[in-house]
């Protein structure tokens, strides 16, 4: 197993940026065997549940944002 591809991904993941450690970790899933490939499957894995995770969350925020807003000024509610 290539611990430098492992390790590029781990630090994409840490940053956040899952996308990225799963197209990684997917290359180093490619290249290994054994009880090691199920390692890195769970990996692959665990990478793109944080993409969606963040997918969701990136697309609630806003919506909750505006729901703030509108319940603070009111919906029809002038802001100066």
């Amino acid at each position: 197993m290539s611990r430098l591809l492992l390790l590029h991904g781990v630090a994409a993941f840490n940053a956040g940026r899952f996308l990225t450690a799963h197209e990684i970790w997917e290359a180093l899933w490619n290249e290994t065997v054994g009880e090691e490939k199920r390692f890195v499957q769970g990996l692959v894995q665990l990478a793109a549940g944080g993409s969606l995770s963040s997918a969701r969350i990136n697309a609630f925020v806003p919506a909750q944002g505006r729901a703030v807003s509108q319940a603070h000024w009111g919906a029809g509610a002038r802001r100066n």
